[in-house]
């Protein structure tokens, strides 16, 4: 009886290890402020499939992202939806984000903004509701970097902004 419920245990160990899906959903943000190009530059990375089911809810036909079928409105819907999700403050004045492009690592998608013309930084607050409307649990955990030092946030869905002073 002892060999049978291990065995079992053991069965359903490897399956959950072996899940293709991950069981967690979180996306990472890195907001570092350039001095020398009075820019902040933000980096969003996000599991691609992730990704994907949030733009095929909100846009018509299929992405495909990061594939050899990838639709030719990818970008512009990436910047829609980036726009509408991730919202940035410098010093209590709301930032535009640029978008700049993406780009695949493994089974993520890493997203690249730009906010342009930022003279100085005495603090940032972050806006980012990337996927809460599709996971309850969604974290959104963001870095903000500046002058060599590192704060972080964690964002949830009853918690999505913060701000970070230096």
């Amino acid at each position: 009886m002892k060999k049978n419920i291990l065995l079992l245990f053991l069965v359903v160990i490897c399956n959950v290890f072996a899940n293709p899906y991950h069981a967690f959903f979180v996306t990472i943000s890195e907001v570092e402020y350039n001095a020398s190009a009075k820019t902040v530059e933000i980096s969003i990375k996000i599991f691609t499939d992730d990704l994907e089911k949030a733009l095929n809810s909100r846009f018509s036909g299929r992405s495909n992202l990061n594939t050899s079928q990838e639709s030719p409105q990818v970008n512009a819907h990436l910047q829609s939806y980036l726009g509408e999700k991730f919202g940035l403050s410098v010093n209590g004045t709301a930032q535009t984000c640029q978008y700049i492009g993406k780009e695949k690592e493994d089974d993520a998608t890493w997203c690249y903004l730009e906010v342009k013309n930022v003279a100085a930084v005495s603090n940032i607050s972050v806006k980012n509701t990337i996927l809460m409307d599709l996971y309850e649990s969604q974290n959104n955990i963001v870095h903000v970097k500046m002058r060599g030092t590192s704060k972080s946030m964690m964002l949830k869905r009853n918690a999505p902004s913060g701000t970070v002073s230096f």
